[in-house]
């Protein structure tokens, strides 16, 4: 999944900073990512490991 929407480019570090709030949405309501990109919907520990890593990468100021 490259690009999520007209406006996410899921490869650019700076526009996913920008859409965090976005992205961490479209994860928990099961909306991202979509089925038949990759791996396809995730399960619910899948789930939840993403979205715990992307909160730690957020409030460790988005650094790589």
């Amino acid at each position: 999944m490259l690009k999520y929407g007209p406006q996410i480019d899921l490869w650019d570090p700076v526009v996913v900073k920008s859409a965090w709030s976005s992205i961490s949405n479209a994860v928990t309501g099961g909306s991202m990512p979509a089925a038949g990109c990759g791996e396809g919907v995730w399960d619910t520990v899948t789930q939840a490991q993403f979205l715990s890593d992307f909160q730690a990468w957020k409030t460790a100021g988005f650094l790589s």
